[in-house]
């Protein structure tokens, strides 16, 4: 279990006391406590796990405490949110119920303070760390973390990459930037790549003093690192020690400070992950002109651009697939005759397949040529490859790259362990994933971005995550905003074991061998479903999850088609994301029980085959998303999208029966509204609609009409980002009506 879940609860939490009922001023000082000793807990679980003790089976009674702890809360925030939409008579009932709703929630409070104080106790019997000892394991675990290195004599694939920096590092012409970078995914080779500009040989002829410090593989102050650094550039010369050492910090900055101005350096700050770190050491390197030289490498470009905006900033990429397979085979075969050693033709065929699912990555691919080189039959190699994943985690790959992840911030993580969810080399649609992320609450606001929406902040976050190397861009739109992300192959496996080490997802999957009908059973909160299998047809018959949180489907497109039953959402009340697109329904009718999931927040059935949509769709009131882009001929859509007064996101069918009518102007926190049907709803409702930033609307409607109301719409949509209108399946932009 990790921060997150600990996290959630404390949404939990804010939400609980948003509600603003009166009754909720008699737990909330209990529902303190609970916050607090989650936290005392974790503390503790903390200092137990850097002593290197088991506390494995601790983790996971803590996790599921906080999981029956958030839906407690958030049960209570919903049903209190439900009453409010009720009428006099309908809340004078419920009054008689709210002492009964008080009641089991502080009886389920207590129960599960009484389940921490029996863990708690359990981990005050583990002595606490030392100060130090916390440092040496730190130390040792990211030691043993970056062992795997390019072999010095198999550089592979950098030859270009070395030429443009180092031709950029000597350039006179180009002396106005003191800080360069290297940045690139963990693994890629930056360390690699920096110790082969550090050695070259026209580098060398060019300055007079090298340094060379790694910035995370050590605990060091500012005070060790800038010593280190003028005891390099000064040869360790014994009086300069000496000298160095009797310094305060600011004599020690200002000394370093001169000596690069004075001399012609090259400092290599390897492995600087976070701004934090450069911005503990910058203050002893000078920003103007001058002949010496700061090259910084980080898996982060945040740092890069950080560090120096307008400087000379290196990407590292992977390696395409002619170097990958020669780094293979430098690393399998070296020192071997390769017609003495593979005795069948089809070895190397099956090495270049093992080699693609390293997707370039020398890290990845290193490893595996580490283990193919003490295998010698076509049986080991075939091996090799049926379990290449776990292989590659034996080989130190994923304890590597998760360097990475763990330094992301606790609201990062959730994300990061999101993209799991995702089928391997899918493109994840941004506009999609951001929304869903708000729908999960991992989205938070920064109080000093106060006019900054949720789904802003979402995408901050997926660009905080790009930065870091963790998620790559797909595409981007005419904009160039990102309109898809990817996952690397090596990066996406690390995602998926964290998230089922964390129990975070599970996964079913699905084969055309496997039986038709299936029925789920089990505790995680988040479940996804592949189906896979050409032509073939899956019946979901039930899922009984009560504390289900997230159900993604995927299916091939060769599947013929996959159907849920009625009984699927029947256990599913505490469910907040439900992405059902291209599913079947029996006789096209979307069943009543989707109006019991009273927590949802996104819902799509986009491509879905289903015409008729129930009236117990408004009893969804914390709907944010609501796709219903479905692909049939005529859909009845029941005047309830009113009721959604939560609704942000809002997609229509392209085609509505006669019998839709639609009231939208109370739905004011829209900012997406996709197939507005003119001809079913009055488009003056658009008037109330002054958070919308897209709008796309159907036709047919009276030129006329929409004439009188353009003038309104310019006046008052002041966020509008895009407007158009739909006529026979076109998109047809207004672009008198685009504003920022």
């Amino acid at each position: 279990m990790d921060e997150h879940v600990v996290h959630s609860v404390v949404s939990a939490f804010h939400d609980f006391r948003n509600t603003k009922a009166d009754f909720v001023l008699g737990v909330e000082e209990q529902v303190r406590c609970l916050r607090q000793e989650f936290f005392s807990i974790l503390s503790l679980l903390h200092n137990a796990k850097l002593r290197q003790l088991n506390v494995r089976e601790e983790y996971a009674e803590l996790r599921d405490a906080a999981y029956d702890a958030e839906d407690a809360l958030q049960t209570v925030a919903v049903q209190i949110a439900s009453r409010k939409t009720m009428n006099v008579l309908e809340r004078s009932v419920g009054i008689v119920s709210q002492s009964m709703k008080l009641y089991d929630l502080r009886l389920t409070i207590k129960k599960i303070m009484d389940r921490l104080a029996v863990l708690k106790g359990r981990l005050q019997h583990y002595t606490l760390p030392k100060q130090g000892e916390i440092l040496i394991s730190l130390l040792e675990k990211r030691e043993d973390q970056r062992k795997i290195n390019y072999p010095k004599h198999n550089v592979v694939g950098l030859e270009g990459d070395i030429e443009k920096v180092v031709n950029y590092l000597v350039d006179q012409q180009k002396q106005q930037h003191v800080v360069l970078s290297i940045f690139g995914m963990g693994g890629v080779g930056k360390t690699t790549l920096a110790k082969e500009i550090y050695l070259d040989a026209e580098v060398r002829r060019h300055f007079n003093c090298f340094a060379w410090k790694n910035i995370s593989q050590e605990y060091s102050s500012k005070k060790e690192i800038w010593h280190d650094i003028l005891f390099s550039l000064t040869d360790n010369k014994k009086q300069d020690i000496e000298e160095i050492t009797k310094l305060t910090d600011q004599q020690l900055a200002e000394k370093l400070y001169f000596f690069l101005k004075e001399n012609k350096c090259l400092v290599v700050l390897d492995a600087v992950w976070e701004i934090r770190d450069w911005q503990l050491i910058s203050e002893a390197f000078p920003e103007n002109e001058m002949d010496s030289k700061i090259l910084l490498t980080s898996r982060n470009k945040g740092v890069a651009l950080y560090a120096s905006p307008r400087a000379f900033h290196h990407e590292l990429q992977c390696l395409n697939e002619e170097f990958s397979w020669q780094l293979l085979w430098n690393i399998t075969y070296m020192g071997k005759s390769y017609a003495g050693y593979i005795t069948e033709e089809t070895m190397e065929e099956e090495a270049k397949l093992m080699v693609k699912h390293c997707a370039g990555l020398p890290l990845a691919i290193i490893a595996l040529g580490r283990t193919l080189a003490t295998k010698g039959s076509l049986t080991d190699w075939e091996m090799v490859h049926k379990h290449i994943k776990l292989y590659l985690r034996r080989g130190g790959v994923n304890d590597a790259l998760a360097l990475s992840y763990y330094d992301l911030p606790i609201n990062l993580r959730q994300c990061f362990l999101h993209l799991s969810q995702f089928p391997e080399d899918s493109d994840i649609n941004v506009a999609k994933l951001i929304r869903m992320w708000v729908a999960e609450g991992f989205a938070e606001r920064d109080p000093t971005r106060n006019n900054e929406s949720m789904e802003q902040v979402a995408g901050r976050m997926l660009n905080e995550l790009i930065l870091r190397g963790m998620v790559s861009v797909g595409q981007r739109d005419d904009r160039l905003k990102v309109k898809t992300c990817c996952m690397h192959k090596v990066m996406r496996d690390l995602c998926f074991s964290k998230a089922k080490e964390e129990n975070f997802i599970d996964i079913i999957d699905r084969s055309h061998n496997d039986h038709d009908d299936f029925v789920y059973i089990g505790k995680v909160r988040r479940l996804v479903v592949n189906l896979h299998g050409e032509g073939c047809q899956y019946t979901l018959k039930s899922i009984k999850m009560p504390h289900l949180r997230s159900l993604m489907c995927f299916f091939d497109v060769g599947c013929k088609s996959w159907i849920l039953q009625k009984p699927v959402f029947e256990n599913l009340k505490l469910l907040r994301v439900l992405d059902l697109d291209g599913a079947e329904f029996p006789d096209g009718k979307l069943p009543k029980a989707i109006g019991e999931l009273i927590h949802m927040k996104f819902l799509s059935l986009r491509g879905a085959k289903v015409w008729d949509l129930p009236s117990s769709l408004g009893n969804l009131i914390c709907l944010q998303t609501l796709d219903l882009l479905i692909d049939c001929e005529f859909v009845h859509v029941p005047n309830v999208i009113c009721k959604m007064k939560n609704l942000t996101h809002l997609f229509l069918p392209v085609n509505c029966d006669d019998e839709t009518k639609l009231e939208l102007k109370i739905l004011i926190k829209l900012q997406t509204l996709v197939n507005f049907p003119a001809s079913k709803c009055d488009v003056k409702d658009l008037y109330s609609l002054t958070n919308l930033r897209e709008l796309s609307i159907r036709r047919p409607f009276l030129i006329r009409d929409f004439g009188e109301v353009k003038e309104r719409l310019k006046a008052t949509l002041k966020h509008m980002r895009y407007t158009g209108w739909l006529n026979r399946g076109n998109l047809h932009a207004l672009s008198e009506f685009k504003k920022e």
